[in-house]
């Protein structure tokens, strides 16, 4: 002990209250956890947790006589629980150490001074490459509260908490899909890109698009596309029954209406390899590293003993002890407990800190994350640059698209599926690429057949009954075309061809006041009569002139 106070172990002049010149060990005491619960005993540095766990362990541990004393918790408990101690937990298997300051006990990170360890819950970040998370049978499920809740690469797609909706191409959905494009003329025959905001894709040439006009006649449109020939191909609205309106409900198949010193000791790397040596607890890594550098440390004496390694050789690589990583220019500390060093940071020896930002990972188990009143948005330049299970959805950041079933998606929204039927009235599954599903028993079906007449469909689906539903078109008005981009303005439904016809339901009729045939006929309903034997004119193109319940044909 010099005059001015200060003690030195190993040293005859200590430049602090206690100046020690070589390693310090706090003997380890065993606790066994009990109901799970523990009380950590006074006196003691190093507490190693033990015992049959069945939930998470609350651990309690008296005030500190004095500010700055030091706890290390290792929860070697089985079970595979974690255990907390004034909030903050230590997973099972895991080390932390706390500090008694401001009349409660804290943990330390053991990162470099005034680092904060970095997760997706706790700060904004980048990724340092790509990520896959392998979730297996686990789920991923993100909940929350905002209009803007989840969103990838701005308004790429963007998911509305508050109203259950999902947008792409937009952060303010209206309705439960929002699909904002640019507005643009319908692609030519036989292009494999689209102008269309949406594109419901077949697994080979032929394609359904929606999209909006920029010029005349302005309004909207759906297409059936043929990406690799200039041949049209139909598009067959409710190919398994039920009526189409334009403007109208329809009542017929189309109607249209319209601080403690311990002293450092500099250890140069050699061949990016470095032997700590024994009976020391603070090191300073120095030299020039040419790669990742491999540190070796011997075992200590006594479990409790600690370690502080700096890495400040030059070249900028890191150094590795027992699989966990000190950064280049930062600090970590160890503990030797179980037979092992383990860094306080909270990981165990041999397992390096893993998260979104620096490593692929694989959910232990299924996963939330409570959002709250807190948006989540990742942000990208790749073109695949968010996916779940491959090519089951895929956000092209690079050109602010979305695919399904695709991780090439050529226009805002691309779902790709395969060629098929449309499904029988009456089942609940579709065969349909994709599905507008409302909360009962109908839904509306998009698909591309796999067989004649090939092309593509829209079809109103009962689910649950074998009885066709209404398929209405511009149900709040406006003019529809087929065959032209530019429908006639006086006309309601503009049929355009040069080598096809409107083909009208051919109906036997037995009278010109046959009012059963089709029941309850609507005035000015038309339908081609085949009943060659009708009086007076026999076979022909009728129309109703009377009313519904006198007709008149």
């Amino acid at each position: 002990m010099t005059s001015n106070g200060n003690l030195g172990l190993g040293l005859t002049t200590p430049g602090t209250t206690l100046d020690v010149n070589g390693a310090i060990t706090n003997r380890e005491i065993a606790v066994a956890v009990a109901g799970n619960a523990v009380i950590i005993p006074a006196n003691v540095s190093l507490v190693q947790l033990t015992g049959a766990a069945t939930g998470a362990v609350a651990i309690s541990a008296p005030a500190a006589p004095n500010h700055g004393q030091r706890l290390i918790v290792f929860n070697n408990t089985t079970g595979g629980f974690g255990a907390t101690l004034n909030g903050i937990t230590i997973p099972n298997d895991k080390v932390l150490e706390f500090v008694f300051s401001n009349s409660s006990w804290r943990s330390t990170d053991g990162g470099a001074a005034g680092t904060t360890p970095v997760n997706i819950y706790t700060a904004d970040g980048t990724l340092a490459s790509n990520r896959t998370v392998i979730q297996g049978a686990n789920t991923l499920a993100f909940t929350g509260t905002q209009t803007n809740a989840f969103s990838v690469d701005g308004n790429t797609l963007s998911v509305d908490a508050t109203n259950d909706r999902v947008g792409v191409g937009t952060t303010t959905p209206t309705n439960k899909l929002v699909v904002a494009g640019t507005n643009a003329q319908p692609s030519a025959l036989g292009t494999a890109n689209t102008n269309a905001t949406l594109r419901i894709d077949g697994n080979t040439s032929h394609a359904l698009d929606l999209g909006t006009y920029t010029n005349a006649p302005f309004g909207s449109y759906i297409s059936s596309q043929n990406k690799a020939s200039v041949i049209s191909l139909p598009l067959v609205l409710n190919p398994v029954g039920g009526n189409v309106g334009v403007n109208t409900t329809p009542g017929t198949a189309l109607d249209v209406n319209g601080a403690i010193t311990n002293r450092e000791t500099a250890v140069a790397v050699a061949g990016n390899a470095v032997t700590i040596p024994a009976n020391v607890s603070l090191v300073q890594l120095t030299g020039a590293a040419t790669g990742a550098v491999a540190i070796s440390a011997p075992a200590a004496p006594n479990p409790g003993q600690r370690l502080i390694v700096y890495n400040n050789t030059t070249g900028g690589f890191d150094a590795t002890l027992n699989g966990v990583t000190v950064p280049n220019g930062k600090a970590l500390e160890f503990v030797f407990s179980n037979s092992l060093w383990r860094s306080t940071e909270g990981g165990a020896a041999g397992a390096a800190p893993v998260n979104i930002y620096t490593a692929d990972g694989t959910l232990a188990s299924n996963r939330t994350v409570i959002q709250g009143a807190n948006t989540l948005a990742f942000t990208g330049t790749q073109t695949n640059a968010f996916s779940v299970n491959g090519n089951t959805l895929s956000v092209d950041a690079a050109n602010g698209r979305v695919g399904v079933g695709t991780t090439t998606p050529t226009n805002k929204l691309v779902v790709a599926g395969t060629n098929a039927q449309p499904s029988a009235l009456g089942t609940a599954n579709t065969n349909a690429t994709l599905r507008i599903d409302g909360n009962t028993n109908h839904a509306l079906d998009f698909g591309t057949y796999a067989n004649s007449p090939f092309g593509s469909y829209i079809s109103s689906q009962s689910k649950t009954a074998s009885t066709g539903l209404p398929l209405v078109l511009n149900p709040v008005g406006g003019n529809v075309g087929v065959g032209t981009n530019v429908p006639n303005n006086s006309a309601l439904l503009d049929l355009t061809s040069s080598n096809k016809g409107l083909l009208l339901p051919r109906v036997s009729l037995s009278s010109t006041s046959d009012a059963s045939t089709v029941p309850s006929p609507a005035t000015g309903l038309m339908v081609y009569n085949n009943n060659t034997a009708m009086s007076p004119q026999g076979e022909g193109i009728y129309y109703n002139g009377g009313t519904t319940a006198a007709p008149n044909n």
